[in-house]
């Protein structure tokens, strides 16, 4: 039985408290679940199949209890100074969800 695809644009930012922390394996991670921009060190702009619980649930598989990690679907968005990828990417993408 076919499942509904469902696109979302998630925001995702998080933090890594511990020393040590394996900060690529959290960016692997963001990058796998779909198609990405990071607008700074820690907050990423996703286009993807999961919902904001499950990507949470996914990366928080890999961070630990005193980490920070916060996940929303967006409808909308608004921005200054964060260069012309930023821009390309989010108009290309709303454009492919609305095709």
């Amino acid at each position: 039985m076919p499942r509904d695809l469902i696109i979302s644009f998630e925001a995702i930012s998080y933090d890594l408290l511990a020393p040590g922390q394996k900060h690529e394996l959290i960016v692997e991670k963001l990058q796998s679940l779909g198609a990405w921009v990071r607008l700074n060190p820690h907050l990423w702009y996703v286009r993807s199949e999961y919902t904001a619980e499950q990507a949470a649930a996914l990366l928080w598989d890999e961070m630990d209890d005193n980490d920070q990690l916060f996940v929303t679907e967006m409808s909308q968005a608004a921005w200054r100074n964060l260069g012309p990828d930023v821009e390309s990417f989010v108009f290309g993408h709303a454009e492919a969800a609305r095709a």
